[in-house]
């Protein structure tokens, strides 16, 4: 799970677009650590009046009740910066009030609230790419493996000999075993290799092109075949 968060990071997509909670009787949120507003922990957002925090790890319910806020400081808040985070704190929390209902998470990518994977393939096809990433069609009219395998050979997670030397695997030798020129890296198995550009002139120039685009811009060699 942390990995596919990582690399949903990469595109700008974090943890708080896919899922995010709705706060209601708060007996299961931290007040200061979760971020049930916004996404942001409170703590990042009001980090002097943490630090006035008695107890760090309270609930929700705790500090959020029906009749109103309830603090327990360390110290009256009495420096410049925390009198007047307190009152932008106030503000974040708004008219948030605890209810008898538990807690709920929804989707905010989806009009039902419901977590779909089909939401979001569909947000990270509408990201624009940077000036260095290349982006995957996913081709619904191929096998799901073949999508993914395109998908993971582009990210360089092939467990090719190279990639699994550098993972600490015991590997006897890390040259390709085709045409013993090169290390076995992914851009290697399937483009530089004498072998592979070969393979790829039974596709002609289109079927070249695809796999510099998918995999980057890398010079397929001539076939030596």
């Amino acid at each position: 799970m942390a990995e596919v968060m990582n690399d949903l990071t990469k595109v700008g997509i974090s943890f708080h677009d896919i899922l995010k909670k709705q706060v209601k009787n708060g007996n299961d949120t931290l007040f200061w650590m979760d971020g049930w507003c916004d996404g942001e922990p409170l703590k990042d957002k009001f980090p002097e009046l943490y630090q006035l925090e008695r107890r760090k790890t309270c609930r929700f319910s705790q500090r959020i009740q029906v009749e109103g806020q309830t603090w327990e400081w360390r110290a009256p808040p009495a420096s410049a910066e925390q009198i007047h985070s307190l009152p932008m704190l106030y503000v974040v929390i708004g008219d948030h009030r605890p209810s008898p209902e538990p807690n709920t998470w929804n989707c905010p990518l989806s009009e039902d609230g419901t977590f779909h994977v089909e939401s979001i393939r569909l947000k990270i096809d509408n990201i624009e790419p940077t000036n260095n990433e290349v982006i995957i069609p996913w081709i619904h009219d191929i096998p799901i493996k073949v999508n993914t395998f395109i998908w993971k050979a582009n990210l360089g997670r092939i467990p090719t000999n190279l990639a699994l030397k550098k993972r600490g695997v015991t590997v006897v030798n890390s040259t390709c075993s085709q045409c013993h020129l090169e290390d076995k890296d992914t851009e290697h198995i399937l483009i530089r290799c004498p072998v592979a550009s070969t393979i790829w002139d039974l596709f002609g120039y289109y079927g070249k092109q695809d796999a510099i685009g998918c995999l980057g811009a890398y010079e397929l060699p001539t076939s030596r075949f």
